[in-house]
């Protein structure tokens, strides 16, 4: 008995091992950085310029901000990698908006210069960066964390406006889309980041996991052996802390979260999460834009998303 006891704990053990590294293939495969950035160029002031051309916003953003942009990069705050970043300085004491672009997007993409432009004519600084594994950034094994690590290259920009930049806390604050907004408020279940404003970002990473499980060919229920696989070979911890929690973490936060009805990459019931979380909180606010997907307010509203985007920031973070 005691052999074959032995025999079934082999075979279980190496079938654990087997469904460990399916489910960490599946991830990788699934979840694998797209290094081109849907092909956007390198920036250079010109290109910045073509690039958001076909902006509904253009109209409304001075091309001569992107002349004074500069390349910056720092250390993320866990140390693994090192950020890259466009830095629009702020100037005369002028606040800063820290933006951080979705999955397999970068700071060469036209929301990213897009919002850069938008925002440095309002009068703000801006610094966009790479997320670990994207454009410019450090690449250590090409597959998105969803935001459980990135959170690490958030705070480290957090920590250059600070430390480098010499701004104070009240001076800064934060735009993320996607993946880039939820990295955002995962790192805001750390400390306290002051304003955020988010572009239909999920607000769960196993639930947003699940809504797009198709993709990948799976039923959804594989996701939570998937998560624990990942977390056993990668080290990507999905519950550790989570973007729903940092929304509601502070009642008196100002966040403003924008998302689009027919968004089928993350489907509106993570907005609707949300603002059940956050009911009663003032300074939490919602632009819910009927008919419009994924993050596309910008180009579909775009009047009404700068509105929002510069009156909000205007309020938060100017005096």
């Amino acid at each position: 008995m005691r052999i074959v006891g032995l025999v079934l704990a082999g075979f279980l053990a190496v079938f654990a091992a087997g469904v460990c590294w399916i489910g960490n293939d599946i991830y990788g495969e699934t979840l694998q950085v797209d290094p081109a950035c849907h092909d956007a160029p390198l920036f250079t002031a010109d290109s910045a310029k073509l690039t958001i051309a076909s902006n509904p916003l253009a109209h409304q953003i001075d091309p001569s901000v992107y002349s004074g942009v500069q390349a910056v990069s720092f250390p993320s705050r866990d140390g693994k990698v090192d950020v890259a970043g466009l830095l629009s300085p702020p100037r005369d004491g002028a606040p800063l908006v820290i933006a951080t672009h979705g999955f397999t997007g970068c700071k060469h993409h036209k929301h990213g210069l897009s919002i850069i432009g938008i925002l440095a004519s309002a009068g703000f600084g801006v610094l966009a960066i790479d997320l670990r594994e994207h454009g410019e950034s450090t690449v250590l094994d090409g597959v998105a964390a969803l935001g459980s690590d990135e959170f690490n290259d958030v705070l480290g920009a957090r920590d250059y406006a600070l430390n480098t930049l010499g701004l104070a806390p009240s001076k800064v604050g934060f735009w993320g889309e996607s993946m880039g907004g939820a990295t955002t408020l995962i790192a805001n279940t750390y400390e306290d980041l002051g304003p955020i404003f988010v572009d239909a970002p999920f607000s769960d990473i196993k639930l947003v996991m699940k809504d797009n499980s198709d993709r990948a060919s799976v039923p959804p229920w594989t996701v939570e052996i998937i998560s624990i696989a990942v977390q056993i070979l990668r080290n990507y911890n999905f519950t550790a802390a989570s973007p729903i929690d940092g929304l509601a973490e502070r009642a008196e936060q100002a966040i403003f979260w924008v998302h689009g009805t027919a968004d089928e990459t993350v489907g509106i019931h993570h907005a609707e999460l949300a603002h059940a979380a956050v009911a009663t909180h003032r300074q939490k606010q919602f632009l819910i834009a009927d008919g419009v997907s994924h993050v596309a307010t910008m180009w579909d509203r775009p009047s009404e998303y700068r509105l929002s985007l510069v009156s909000f920031f205007d309020k938060h973070l100017k005096d």
